[in-house]
């Protein structure tokens, strides 16, 4: 039977040692580690006895010699790793061979390697497998792990808390997670281990530590930055109106930087119905082909542009690379663009009370004062959300967006505010006035409605909204176009009956319950109504 225990070490008693007796037996009280402890002293009194950090399995192996094996400063990790010494004891007695036994022995840099491999193999781009790799290599020289039998969770829980308290973001701290949780899934799909160690490490809530959080751009912010793009100077080897167009396809698309590079007039349908732009499986980043319909002004705009610089079919649109191969700072051009329009902007307030009131806002300033960004990505973030002001359905944003995940369209890359939720406030349907009996008044401006004959077993029709333009021409929606109107609460229910009188004469009857249930179409449904309802 394997044991678990901290080894001990000994050290002279240090000069400020206080002796004291516990048991008839001497210790030594000092301070070590920022702790007080009380070490036993050795029999000729001049040292003491210390536990280390790190744990020791002891254990007899096949030919019944005790041995010691070094664990970790762990003890889940020290325990696990001693039922793993036991049970290949134990296969080895029975004359069985570990098939994992060649993989334990080779050096776990090596492993990265083929993993780099495998995921070179799988066409995922070189700036993944070198971040991957990168992160895992980090953590095991971190965390001194020689082979991948050392590979355990207490070791790479304490690098990464380590490094959050060295200013690591909690994002990235979850990046190197990942990668490190992969590489251990590969490595028992592989066949070259038998569990997956890392498998019940979670990752760290990132919400209350967002180190650079985007916004949406409003439509005023994105009239005012186009016009100083394409007035501007020649920033980072772009030239104003390439900025411009560019600034314009990402914000009516929601296209990335890189897949923005990638797109040449090949990639549009100008002259087709509906025109679109498609970005080929090798540039996107979910790597597939995807394909975008465009605006009609976009589209217009775009074949301007294509024929202003008399671009060949495989000419890129944008140079957004330099010679060298790196990326050109395409938020220093965000930065620099919105800066000259908040200068166009301030220098156009009619006096100086206006000018000083200007000044205070955080109106087209990079961050704002909430510490959210508008640089290249917030682009993105600003497409998304204006699907959501134009009341997009959630799944068609979602493909719009191309993302795989729902919760990521609408809770990061949505964002509304005061004035959307004002709007949808004030498309809720008014209250019917009453009376001082409780019956309902203005049956005229009922009728008016075309509901006036609504019963509780035909549904009100209620006119929906119809969807705003979006960001191409309004951001937000008309309240008083979203304003539909109702039928009469007590329709159907015979002339001489009240709603106080239905309540009597029904109360605990089948037919009371089923006055209970409120017409579909109305009111949204909740849990406990009799029918289900979804807003398209």
């Amino acid at each position: 039977m394997a044991t678990v225990k901290k080894g001990t070490y000994t050290r002279p008693v240090p000069d400020d040692a206080k002796i004291i007796e516990k048991k008839g037996k001497k210790f030594a009280r000092f301070r070590h580690k920022d702790k007080t402890v009380d070490a036993p002293l050795t029999a000729d009194g001049t040292k003491c006895r210390l536990e280390t950090a790190e744990y020791y399995v002891r254990y007899k192996d096949a030919a019944g010699k005790w041995q010691r094996e070094k664990a970790y400063t762990d003890y889940e990790a020290s325990a696990s790793l001693a039922l793993k010494i036991e049970t290949r004891i134990a296969r080895r007695a029975e004359g069985l061979a570990d098939p994992f036994e060649q993989h334990s022995r080779r050096p776990i840099l090596e492993h990265v390697d083929d993993f780099e491999r495998h995921l070179d193999a799988k066409g995922n781009t070189w700036k993944h497998v070198l971040d991957k790799g990168q992160k895992v290599r980090r953590i095991v020289e971190a965390c001194k792990f020689e082979t991948i039998a050392d590979l355990a969770p207490g070791p790479v829980e304490a690098f990464l808390a380590t490094e959050r308290r060295r200013k690591m973001a909690a994002q990235t701290s979850n990046h190197y997670l990942r990668a490190a949780k992969q590489f251990s899934r590969w490595l028992v799909r592989d066949r070259r281990k038998a569990d997956d160690t890392l498998a019940h490490l979670s990752m760290v809530t990132v919400a209350t530590d967002r180190r650079h959080e985007r916004r949406a751009i409003t439509l005023e912010e994105i009239g005012l930055l186009l016009a100083a793009a394409d007035a501007g100077p020649i920033v980072e080897g772009v030239t104003g109106p390439e900025r411009a167009m560019f600034y314009t396809l990402a914000l009516w698309t929601g296209y990335r930087r890189a897949e923005l590079a990638s797109v040449t007039p090949r990639s549009f349908d100008l002259a087709g119905d509906p025109q679109t732009v498609t970005v080929e499986a090798a540039y996107s980043k979910r790597r597939r082909k995807d394909t975008i319909p465009l605006h009609a002004e976009v589209a217009r705009r775009v074949q301007t542009y294509i024929d202003q610089y008399e671009l060949g079919p495989e000419d890129p649109l944008f140079d957004l690379k330099t010679t060298g191969g790196y990326w050109r700072k395409t938020s220093k051009m965000m930065a620099d663009d919105l800066a000259a329009a908040r200068k166009a902007w301030l220098e156009k307030a009619k006096d100086p009370a206006e000018r000083a009131k200007r000044e205070a806002s955080d109106f087209l300033t990079y961050q704002n004062e909430a510490g959210l960004f508008a640089d290249t990505h917030a682009l993105r973030h600003t497409f998304v959300s204006g699907l959501g002001r134009a009341g997009v359905h959630p799944k068609t944003a979602q493909t719009l967006a191309r993302h795989s995940d729902i919760n990521l369209t609408m809770n990061t890359y949505t964002h509304l505010g005061l004035a959307d939720m004002v709007s949808a406030i004030a498309s809720l349907p008014t209250p019917p006035k009453m009376d001082e009996k409780g019956d309902q008044k203005q049956a005229q401006e009922l009728r008016a409605t075309g509901t006036d004959n609504a019963t509780p077993d035909t549904p009100a029709v209620i006119p929906l909204p119809q969807p705003c333009q979006g960001f191409g021409t309004s951001m937000h929606c008309s309240a008083q176009s979203h304003t539909p109107t109702v039928g009469k609460r007590g329709e159907g229910r015979g002339a001489e009956e009240t709603p106080q009188s239905v309540k009597r004469k029904r109360l605990g009857t089948p037919m009371h319950a089923k006055s209970q249930v409120p017409p579909a179409g109305f009111e949204p449904a909740t849990t406990g109504l009799g029918n289900r309802c979804s807003i398209p």
